[in-house]
């Protein structure tokens, strides 16, 4: 018989590991260290569920959902963040189930707008590309696809900025730098005015002492024109910027919410930003630097970062309830 249940951290110590390595056994490996809680623990203010599927007591499927508590635009919205049956219960029920409780636990809580992957932290934007049978599993289930997003890699080893980012740069007096505890307050200032939905990215980041891990770009009277944020291996280690170490290297880097200012955009302030952000990641002792979900291949590319993902988007509105979601 097929049980839904909630996972229990002291109950269930190894299950999430054990079922993702029977699921997805090379292809997506997680850091053996950091696994457990990269599936079951969610970055504040999110709240994280994970479900299990059950027969005759042995796990067969995961569903891991986030439940963002900021409403945004008057709405909460929620995540899909994955979900998963081992190969030999497939094709009876087992996903289907997990999916029908993973909706009710996110209408339960109030969500309205669903992504299909995401979360935080984030294991895929959305469904990988490659995984046909997902991408057709969650069709039939009711999601649209209507677009693709990204995942760049670059070997930072062999990275050099090209002459013309920094001589476009300076004929418009634009600098690009590490932010100082002086102008910090001017530049989270500009992100809750410019991309609020990265705010709360930039002030965790702020609050885990990782502020020079924030590089600025400003006029030459001193104003914010865009924003970018730096990982790299001496970053605080409760930060999940980078999860998939185990295929890009635990010495892996990233830059994301690279942010300009829409009167300061086609000046070139984005690739200096970009450009410095690798340069300063290089000297901190990354090897590869990941920029995960991205449209702008073309942007990213001359600077010499290369496609090594891509995922299926999809978003849906599910109706709110108020209804017990049964666990067991």
């Amino acid at each position: 018989m097929l049980r839904i249940r909630t996972y229990d951290g002291e109950r269930d110590a190894g299950t999430l590991i054990r079922l993702w390595h029977a699921i997805f056994t090379a292809e997506w490996p997680l850091p053996a260290a950091r696994a457990e809680r990269l599936l079951s623990a969610a970055e504040p203010p999110v709240r994280r569920d994970v479900l299990l599927a059950e027969e005759a007591g042995d796990p067969t499927g995961l569903a891991i959902v986030d439940h963002d508590l900021r409403p945004a635009h008057g709405e909460r919205a929620g995540n899909l963040v994955a979900l998963a049956v081992v190969p030999g219960a497939r094709r009876r029920g087992v996903g289907t189930a997990l999916h029908t409780a993973a909706l009710a636990r996110l209408a339960e809580s109030g969500a309205r707008n669903v992504q299909l992957g995401g979360g935080a932290p984030r294991l895929w934007p959305g469904v990988p590309s490659t995984a046909r049978d997902a991408v057709a599993f969650f069709a039939s289930q009711g999601w649209t696809f209507a677009e693709q997003s990204h995942d760049m890699v670059q070997d930072l080893r062999r990275y050099a900025t090209p002459p013309e980012v920094y001589e476009r740069a300076a004929a418009q007096g634009v600098a690009a730098g590490l932010v100082s505890p002086e102008r910090l307050p001017a530049l989270l200032d500009f992100v809750e005015r410019e991309f609020p939905e990265w705010a709360g990215d930039y002030r965790s980041i702020v609050d885990l002492g990782d502020r020079d891990d924030l590089l600025e770009a400003t006029d030459a009277s001193g104003r914010t024109l865009g924003a970018l944020v730096m990982y790299t291996p001496r970053s605080h280690p409760g930060r999940s910027d980078v999860v998939w170490t185990e295929l890009l290297g635990a010495d892996c880097g990233a830059l994301g919410d690279v942010g300009v200012a829409e009167d300061a955009r086609r000046r070139g302030v984005g690739s200096l930003l970009v450009a410095r952000g690798s340069e300063i990641l290089r000297e901190r002792g990354a090897g590869n630097c990941l920029i995960a979900w991205t449209w702008a291949l073309e942007f990213y590319g001359k600077l010499g970062y290369r496609l090594w993902r891509s995922y299926e988007m999809s978003w849906r509105e599910i109706a709110p309830s108020r209804r017990p979601d049964p666990d067991g």
